[in-house]
């Protein structure tokens, strides 16, 4: 009784999302024209014993230019690596802080208003509260993840200045609006499962 799987991945709408925001009218171009083939493979296909199932692994917020944040110096000053990123690492941003210097960190980012939209925890607080999954992450991985972990809770999202200075509102430019994923917000973690069976 041979059965067979066919798996297909496509990087659009993601790509789109990334570099227009996710309410862009190409964004929405791009999702009929992917609705439109999968209604034409599925009109192929269901006179067979098949299923179709279409999902996503992750949602999409809009990033405007005003919802960019970069860390203040005297946070810099305590790092020695900060891992941010406007396409999603921003999202969720790891912290690798000097020797010694991990509570001062802490308390300069509880005392700088630009951070209020982000939650701050220790990352070994974070995986006992499973934010990594049921298991805790191999040491090979947590070794790259540092000391403290950042979440946004709104469309803040941690940037480089060599990002805000590209995408960032400026005297001369309103900025470019980008898309991300990588939080807890439910827009970023509601995902589409969408199955077609023969006779539904």
């Amino acid at each position: 009784d041979w059965k067979s799987f066919i798996y297909m991945y496509t990087s659009h709408p993601d790509k789109h999302m990334h570099e227009l925001g996710i309410s862009h009218h190409e964004v929405t171009n791009v999702l009929c024209g992917i609705s439109d083939g999968l209604e034409r493979l599925w009109q192929r296909v269901k006179m067979l014993d098949v299923a179709l199932l279409v999902t996503a692994d992750h949602g999409h917020v809009t990033v405007e230019p005003d919802d960019m944040v970069v860390l203040p110096q005297r946070l810099l000053d305590c790092l020695e690596y900060a891992n941010v990123g406007v396409h999603g690492k921003g999202r969720h941003a790891f912290f690798h802080c000097r020797s010694g210097r991990q509570e001062e960190f802490q308390q300069a980012w509880d005392e700088e208003p630009s951070l209020s939209s982000f939650i701050l925890l220790p990352v070994d607080v974070a995986v006992e509260e499973g934010l990594f999954g049921p298991e805790a992450p191999l040491p090979a991985a947590r070794a790259r993840m540092g000391d403290l972990l950042a979440v946004s809770t709104t469309a803040k999202t941690l940037v480089s200045p060599k990002e805000a200075s590209r995408f960032g509102r400026s005297e001369t430019s309103p900025g470019l609006k980008q898309g991300a994923h990588g939080s807890l917000t439910p827009a970023e973690m509601r995902i589409p499962w969408c199955l077609w069976v023969p006779g539904a």
